[in-house]
C-alpha cells in the first residue's frame, strides 16, 4: 500500500459507488469507516489489514469524509473483534467472493 496519495488518486481509487453505501446503511461512525476501509484496502492488497497501523492518514481522513465519520472514529473500531469478523464476511460476499473466503 502506497502512503501518500494525490486528492485525485484519493477520489478515483477512494470514494465510494452506490452499492457500497448499502454496506453502510445504519452503522454507527466507526463502523461505517471501518467497513469501508476493510473493503477498500482488500481490494487493493487482496487481504484484510488487521489494525489501523497499516492504513495511510491521507486515506482515513479521506473515507472518513466521505462516510460522514470522523477520522478518530477508527481509533475505537473492533478491527479483530466481532464487527470486524463481521465486516469481512460482508465484505466478502458484497464483492462476490465463495462462503469459505467468508472465514477470513
Amino acid at each position: 500500500m502506497k502512503w501518500h496519495w494525490s486528492k485525485d488518486e484519493l477520489e478515483t481509487r477512494w470514494s465510494l459507488s452506490v452499492g457500497k453505501l448499502v454496506l453502510l446503511l445504519g452503522r454507527i461512525g466507526r463502523d461505517r469507516l471501518g467497513c469501508e476501509i476493510l473493503l477498500k484496502f482488500f481490494q487493493f492488497q487482496d487481504f484484510f489489514s488487521n489494525d489501523q497501523k497499516s492504513i495511510p492518514h491521507e486515506i482515513v481522513v479521506y473515507v472518513a469524509s466521505v462516510t460522514n465519520s470522523a477520522p478518530e472514529d477508527l481509533d475505537a473500531y473492533e478491527w479483530d473483534g466481532c464487527t470486524g469478523q463481521r465486516h469481512r464476511k460482508k465484505n466478502l460476499s458484497f464483492l462476490g467472493y465463495a462462503a469459505q473466503r467468508a472465514s477470513i
